[in-house]
C-alpha cells in the first residue's frame, strides 16, 4: 500500500512539474512511419537469425497493401521502398520465403490511448505455399505520418500546447469525412 501511494505521489509530482498528463507523456513518444519501418526491419532481421521456422532462409520482398480505411491509399511502394532500403542485403532476388504484408487505420492496442486510431503495419514472412510463418506488427501514432499515408487533406491543430488526443481526433474526423470526394 505504501509503495502504491509513493508511486502515485511521484506520478502526480511529475505531472505537476512537467505539466503533462500520462497520455500526453506517452504521445510525446511519436512513432513515425520511418522510425517504425526501421523497427520492423530489425524485427525481420531478428526473426531471420533466431526464429527456427525461418532462420537462415532466403527472403524476397513481396507486396504491402492497404486494407480497411487504408484501401486505395496507394502507399504500398513507399513501405516496400523503406523496407528494401533498411533490409539491404537481407533481401534476395530469389528465395524460399516472401516478406509481404498490409497496413490499415485502426484502433491502437495501447491502453494509454483507448480512443486513438493509428496506422498498423503488419509484415508476414510466408513460405512457398503462402503460409505465414512469422507475423510482425508495428503501430504508427504520428498524425503527420498517418495523414501522409492515408492521403488526407486536413488542417490538424498544431503547436506545443496541442495534445496528442486533439490531433488524433482531428485526423480521425478527416478520414471519416474528407474535405473532397474521391472517385473509386
Amino acid at each position: 500500500m505504501g509503495s502504491v501511494f509513493i508511486r502515485s505521489l511521484f506520478n502526480l509530482l511529475a505531472v505537476a512539474v512537467c505539466g503533462l498528463s500520462m497520455t500526453t507523456a506517452y504521445a510525446s513518444t511519436r512513432t513515425t512511419l520511418e522510425s517504425q519501418m526501421v523497427s520492423l526491419s530489425k524485427q525481420v532481421e531478428e526473426a531471420l537469425t533466431s526464429d527456427p521456422r525461418v532462420k537462415g532462409q532466403s527472403v524476397v520482398l513481396g507486396k504491402f497493401v492497404g486494407e480497411g480505411e487504408a484501401t486505395g491509399a496507394n502507399f504500398d511502394l513507399r513501405i516496400e521502398q523503406s523496407l528494401r532500403g533498411n533490409l539491404g542485403a537481407v533481401l534476395k532476388e530469389k528465395g524460399t520465403f516472401t516478406l509481404a504484408g498490409s497496413y490499415l487505420f485502426a484502433g491502437s492496442d495501447d491502453p494509454a490511448m483507448p480512443n486513438a486510431k493509428v496506422l498498423v503495419v503488419t509484415a508476414q514472412i510466408k513460405n512457398d505455399r503462402g503460409k505465414s510463418m512469422v507475423e510482425l506488427t508495428v503501430e504508427i501514432n504520428d498524425t503527420d505520418s498517418i495523414i501522409q499515408v492515408l492521403g488526407l487533406t486536413a488542417s490538424i491543430p498544431d503547436g506545443p500546447k496541442v495534445k496528442f488526443e486533439e490531433r488524433n481526433e482531428a485526423t480521425q474526423k478527416a478520414q471519416e469525412k474528407p474535405a473532397f470526394d474521391t472517385i473509386g
